[in-house]
């Protein structure tokens, strides 16, 4: 089954952060690096955005 992939948007709805706190988390190595479909087309998998949450949870 195909994961599903999530727009910048929908990641920050999502997880309830600003433009600015989605990128600091991916900068900082913190956040599952989007994958890159096009240069200005980034996309994450949400199996990877449950994982990480779950392991905010756990900690």
């Amino acid at each position: 089954m195909a994961d599903t992939l999530l727009t910048r948007q929908e990641v920050m709805q999502f997880l309830g952060v600003s433009e600015t706190t989605l990128w600091r988390m991916v900068k900082k190595e913190q956040f599952p690096p989007a994958i890159k479909l096009t240069p200005q087309c980034l996309r994450w998998k949400k199996s990877q955005i449950d994982k990480y949450i779950s392991s905010k949870c756990a900690a």
